[in-house]
Formats: structure tokens, sequence, C-alpha cells
């Protein structure tokens, strides 16, 4: 036995068959990097890049977003100050038409009362003056006819 372990080769030993195997591990190893390993590591490193780039992309449109929601909120605030003012602008001329309206009417009502105030001083007067006739009339008529006389006119 102890031929047999002295014929096989000493683990300990370089021989020739190593660096065959280390030869081979080395062009293998060339030959991953070129063909493998520099084709993915170029790919990781481009979807890496275009990873950046979109959250620039996104970082620069949040922003354009958010720039734009602002312009929209001033306009739109703006807008509603100008309806107010608007608003209260109408408001006021309304009130201001509605006062010399109010003006206008009480004038014509005055007026239009001072003229049934004339009317009817005048009616009353005539009736009073027609009274009067009548009055001087019946007590003509009723000396007379106390009197059995008759009447002159």
């Amino acid at each position: 036995m102890e031929e047999i372990l002295q014929s096989l080769p000493d683990p300990m030993k370089l021989d020739q068959s190593v660096w065959f195997i280390l030869v081979l591990v080395l062009v293998l190893l060339v030959i991953l990097n070129k063909s493998l390993f520099k084709p993915i590591v170029a790919i990781l490193a481009e979807r890496e890049e275009k990873i950046k780039e979109g959250i620039q992309i996104k970082a620069s449109s949040l922003k354009t977003v958010e720039e734009s929601q602002e312009a929209y909120q001033r306009r739109l605030t703006e807008a509603r100050k100008n309806a107010y003012q608007k608003r209260v602008e109408i408001l006021k001329e309304s009130q201001a038409s509605f006062d010399v309206l109010m003006s206008q009417t009480r004038e014509e009502a005055s007026g239009s009362m001072k003229q049934a105030v004339a009317d009817i001083d005048k009616q009353v007067t005539s009736a009073q003056t027609a009274l009067e006739r009548e009055v001087v009339d019946l007590s003509e008529k009723m000396i007379h006819t106390l009197l059995n006389q008759k009447p002159s006119s």
C-alpha cells in the first residue's frame, strides 16, 4: 500500500496541471469579463443614468406643476377680488339708482299730492259757493213759503 501511496502525486506539489488550470481560469475570466461582465455593468450603468434622469425630470416637472398651481391660485385670487369689487360697485350703482328713483318718485308724488290738494281746495271752494247759493235759494224759498209769497226769480 505504501507503494500505491507513493505512486500518487503529492497534493502539496505543484505540477503542470495546476498551471494549466490556472491559465484556463484566467482565460475564462478574461472572456467572461469582455463578453458578460462589462456589458452587464454597462447596461446597469445606463439604467442607473436613466433612473437619475427620470428623477431629475420628475423633480423639474413637479417644480413646474407647483409653479403653475401657484400662478393659477394667484390668478384665481385676483379674479375673485376683481369680481367682489365689481359686485360692490354694481351694488353701489344700484343703490344710487334706487335713491335717485326714490327721490324722483317722492318729488312726483309730492307734486301730485300738491296738485290733488289744490284740486280738492278748488272743489271745496266751489262746493262751498254752490252750497251758499243753495242755502240762499232755500232760505228765500222758505221765506216765501212761510209768507206765502211767490218767489221773485
